[in-house]
C-alpha cells in the first residue's frame, strides 16, 4: 500500500468538502475541523456544516471547537499530522496554536495580497477584474498575509461567480495536491512574502448588496454586479414599489429613462445611467422566474 501523507483539514462549506475530498487520493486525513452546528430556518433547529456531515460520511473524527489552543495543536500532531490544510474555515487561529504547529497552509479564492478577507471571488467580479486565481499560504498571525507557496492565474472574462468558483476550485485542488507531494518527498518549498503595498480588502456579503439602482448606476456597473451575486444573494430593484431580480441581462443601445422599465416589440429593457439593459431573465417578488419575453407581455 503506497504511504499517503497524513494531515488534518479545517473548513466549513460545501466547497471545503469537495476538494477535502479529492486530497484523499494522495492524503490520509487524520481529522476534520469545522464550524460549530448552527440554528436555521423557522424552528432554529440546529444544522451540520457540510464540512461535518462529509466527515461523518467518511468516518473520519471530527472536531467542532469554539476556539483552538496549543493543546489542541498538540493533540493534532500526536496523531502524525504532518500538514494542517484550511479553506473557508471561518475562525482564526491563536498565536499559541500557530506557535505550535506553524505548517498550515490556506487555500484562498485570489491573487494575494489583493482580496484579503470574506469574498475575493465576488470582490474581483464586483470590481471589474479582469483576471484572479488561487492562493495557498502559510497562515501567519494576519489576516491572509502569510508568505505564498503557491499561486495560479485564471481569466475572470464574463465569468458569474459560480463559474470562477469551479474553476478556482479545480486549479486549488492540483496545486495542493503538488504540494501535498513535494512535502511527502521532503522536498524544500519556495515562498515569498506579500507585497503588503498591493494588498486590498473584502467584506462579507449582505443581502442588501444585491440592490441595485439603475438611475445612478451604469449597466456594467449593473452587470458586474449580476455576475459577481449570481450564487447570493442575487442582484434586485424596486420598480413601482415591487421587488424585481435580474436573472439575466445583457447591455442594450436602446434609449430607456434612468430608472424605468419598458417592454419595446416583445423585448424588456431597464433604463440605467447612461445607457440601458436588454432583461433576458426576471422575477418579480411573489412570482415565478419568466424570460424577458413573457415578462414584457
Amino acid at each position: 500500500m503506497t504511504f499517503k501523507i497524513p494531515i488534518a483539514v479545517f473548513g466549513t462549506p460545501q466547497l471545503a468538502a469537495d476538494i477535502f475530498g479529492e486530497l484523499q487520493s494522495i492524503a490520509d486525513i487524520k481529522a476534520v475541523i469545522c464550524a460549530e452546528d448552527k440554528k436555521v430556518g423557522r424552528k432554529q433547529e440546529l444544522q451540520k456544516p457540510p464540512v461535518a456531515l462529509w466527515a461523518e460520511d467518511k468516518k473520519i473524527p471530527l472536531f467542532q471547537p469554539n476556539a483552538l489552543s496549543k493543546k489542541d495543536a498538540q493533540y493534532f500532531s500526536n496523531l502524525g499530522v504532518r500538514v494542517f490544510i484550511v479553506i473557508a474555515y471561518g475562525k482564526l487561529f491563536s498565536e499559541d496554536f500557530l506557535n505550535t504547529f506553524p505548517e498550515i497552509w490556506n487555500l484562498h479564492f485570489s491573487l494575494l495580497p489583493k482580496y484579503r478577507g470574506a469574498s475575493p471571488v465576488q470582490s474581483a467580479l464586483l470590481a471589474g477584474e479582469k483576471e484572479s486565481g488561487i492562493t495557498v499560504f502559510r497562515i501567519q498571525k494576519g489576516l491572509d498575509d502569510g508568505n505564498i507557496i503557491s499561486q495560479s492565474s485564471c481569466s475572470l472574462k464574463e465569468k458569474r461567480s459560480e463559474e470562477a468558483f469551479v474553476e478556482m476550485q479545480e486549479m486549488g485542488i492540483f496545486a495542493l495536491q503538488e504540494l501535498l507531494q513535494k512535502k511527502q518527498r521532503e522536498e524544500e518549498i519556495p515562498e515569498q512574502k506579500q507585497e503588503e503595498s498591493r494588498a486590498s480588502w473584502c467584506q462579507k456579503i449582505q443581502k442588501s448588496d444585491g440592490e441595485c439602482f439603475p438611475e445612478k448606476e451604469t449597466p456594467e456597473k449593473i452587470l458586474q454586479k449580476m455576475r459577481a451575486f449570481s450564487l447570493w444573494p442575487q442582484i434586485f430593484f424596486f420598480f413601482e414599489k415591487k421587488r424585481i431580480k435580474i436573472l439575466d441581462a445583457e447591455q442594450s443601445t436602446e434609449k430607456i429613462p434612468a430608472g424605468m422599465l419598458q417592454g419595446k416589440n416583445g423585448v424588456l429593457f431597464l433604463g440605467c445611467k447612461q445607457g440601458s439593459l436588454l432583461l433576458k431573465s426576471v422575477q418579480k417578488e411573489g412570482k415565478k422566474q419568466v424570460s424577458g419575453e413573457e415578462f414584457a407581455r
